[in-house]
């Protein structure tokens, strides 16, 4: 029988795609958590946001990219990415002036989102500072939090 586990991480250290070798600690490792964390979360706004679920689609492979290019892997995450979604930001609308308080359940869900979205920006962040993730990705990910919160007032208030 296959093991779900290799307890080849037992010691506090795991490999990157790129083969390199790093703390379960490091920044990288912590951000990729965030990142993984978040999608965890899109799964369950997609469950319960159905008509949203092509744009969510699209959401989760561009995280699947930057999961990728935090791993080691090449530089997936364009300023067209930034775009697009700045755009599908524009077409939802504009913000409310104070903070909405979302109870129904599709807007909770990606209400997570946005508050998991933002705890990837804070550890993606010294990683950008040190240059080591480029600033179209770290765009995206900051306008990505925005992106949720509009979708889940549309979901709140079902005008989208």
């Amino acid at each position: 029988m296959r093991k779900a586990y290799t307890g080849k991480g037992d010691s506090g250290y795991t490999k990157r795609l790129d083969g390199s070798s790093v703390r379960k600690d490091d920044a990288i490792i912590v951000a990729g958590g965030k990142v993984d964390s978040l999608l965890s979360a899109l799964d369950a706004a997609r469950y319960y946001n159905p008509d949203y679920a092509m744009d969510l689609d699209t959401v989760a492979d561009r995280l699947r990219y930057l999961g990728g290019e935090l791993s080691g892997g090449m530089k997936q995450i364009t300023s067209s990415d930034l775009t697009t979604l700045e755009q599908r930001i524009h077409a939802i609308g504009e913000p409310p002036a104070k903070f909405i308080r979302f109870l129904a359940l599709p807007a909770i869900a990606l209400n997570e989102c946005r508050t998991r979205c933002r705890e990837a920006e804070v550890a993606l962040a010294p990683l950008y500072h040190a240059q080591f993730v480029q600033k179209d990705l770290f765009a995206y990910v900051n306008r990505l939090s925005s992106y949720f919160y509009l979708l889940a007032l549309a979901a709140e208030t079902r005008k989208v």
